[in-house]
């Protein structure tokens, strides 16, 4: 306060910065302690979920302790609730963040000695999400790899931490498991080895639709083929890319 008895402008800006901070700390350790009881599990969780993927993209991320608060709430996401929120053409905009958050649940899971692959598919279906759809969506997001740097590498880190899916799935089998143990890494090398000015993007869309003709001969499964192609129609007729095309034409001419 000067002698004039008015706060500058500048100390009221700092003032209230600072409060805004107190609040909204003080309303994520309230969404952390609903977090705990599976809140966000439900669908009144939705509009929760919504705000702190809002505050992590936001400046507010930056200040000290709220980045990690909001991390840590999204940990407490059920790993199927996550891939359906990865997988969401609506959540394109944050899906840097929510494939980060759903590989280090995956792995989290998996050195825990369980399986970090939707177990309960084959009984409640229609709740979760599938494991054909979950390979066709990070594969498309994976065609523009250097998307906000990290779209690529992000993709297929999650399938691979999502490698349990494939091999011990009731509709999949080993060598899938296998055939993503060796493609994934060396795929991932290639992001390494290149930048988004460097890379090749005919020979990258290539590798990618190599991986997936693949998956679908390493499967065997005539059934959870279709169920495949079907989800990757669905995805190429929501896209307005043409591109995409070239997946559709893979699968039609293969199978």
């Amino acid at each position: 306060m000067d002698d004039s008895g008015v706060i500058p402008k500048h100390k009221v800006r700092k003032l209230q910065k600072v409060n805004g901070e107190l609040v909204l700390k003080a309303l994520l350790t309230f969404i952390t302690k609903l977090s705990k009881h599976k809140y966000l599990d439900l669908p009144e969780g939705n509009s929760v979920i919504d705000y702190v993927i809002m505050i992590s993209n936001s400046d507010f991320s930056n200040e000290e302790g709220i980045g990690i608060m909001c991390s840590r709430i999204l940990q407490m996401i059920s790993l199927p609730k996550l891939l359906i929120l990865v997988c969401d053409p609506s959540y394109t905009f944050a899906f840097v963040l929510l494939s980060g958050i759903a590989t280090k649940v995956a792995l989290k899971i998996h050195s825990q000695g369980r399986t970090p692959y939707l177990v309960c598919f084959h009984v409640r279906s229609t709740e979760l999400i599938s494991a054909e759809k979950v390979l066709t969506s990070l594969m498309v997001f994976s065609r523009k790899p250097y998307r906000e740097k990290k779209f690529g590498a992000n993709a297929l880190g999650l399938l691979d931490a999502l490698h349990p899916l494939t091999s011990r799935h009731l509709n999949i089998y080993n060598k899938v498991g296998q055939l993503w143990r060796m493609a994934i890494p060396q795929m991932l090398k290639t992001l390494d080895d290149h930048t988004e000015q460097s890379l090749n993007q005919e020979e990258w869309e290539g590798k990618l639709l190599w991986f997936l003709h693949e998956t679908l001969v390493a499967t065997k499964n005539d059934h959870w083929v279709e169920r495949l192609i079907r989800v990757v129609l669905e995805r190429i007729n929501y896209s307005s890319n043409n591109d995409d095309d070239k997946i559709e034409n893979t699968v039609q001419r293969d199978f």
